[in-house]
């Protein structure tokens, strides 16, 4: 539990920092595009949310050791497809990457044996098309159009 709880504060502290650095992103707006502060900020919150929830979540029972070899091949297998994700965004753009992400990371949240194309492919559509429309229609902001798309 102590682990739950200092993880609680370094997410804390972590979204504070990274809020307080986002503050120092300067730009020019041209148009009602909110700028480059607003993702950091979503993240922020959500750092800020997560950690705050671990603080002061109750006391259970003592956990086995989250950074067994086990442990460590889980961590390394869900940050790849974040990796992956960043770098499709720059090479095709935001349209081109988002599917096959989604993709890979429904299969891994799957329970074995239980994935399923129809629900994956209709998460997939309505998840990409719901932050396309998000960040386009609503927050008039412009997403990653990639090098070769």
């Amino acid at each position: 539990m102590v682990k739950d709880r200092f993880l609680g504060l370094l997410l804390t502290l972590g979204a504070a920092f990274l809020a307080w650095t986002t503050q120092a992103i300067s730009f020019v707006p041209m148009t009602d595009d909110p700028g480059p502060k607003l993702f950091p900020f979503f993240g922020c919150a959500i750092l800020a949310l997560c950690g705050i929830s671990l603080l002061l979540k109750p006391e259970t029972e003592a956990q086995p050791a989250p950074f067994d070899l086990a442990g460590l091949k889980r961590i390394l297998l869900g940050f790849t497809p974040l990796v992956a994700y960043a770098l499709l965004l720059w090479l095709v753009g935001f349209l081109y990457a988002t599917p096959p992400i989604l993709l890979w990371l429904y299969a891994m949240m799957a329970r074995p044996g239980s994935f399923r194309w129809l629900p994956a492919l209709i998460y997939i559509g309505l998840t990409t098309a719901g932050v396309f429309f998000f960040f386009r229609d609503v927050l008039g902001s412009y997403l990653p159009e990639g090098l070769f798309f």
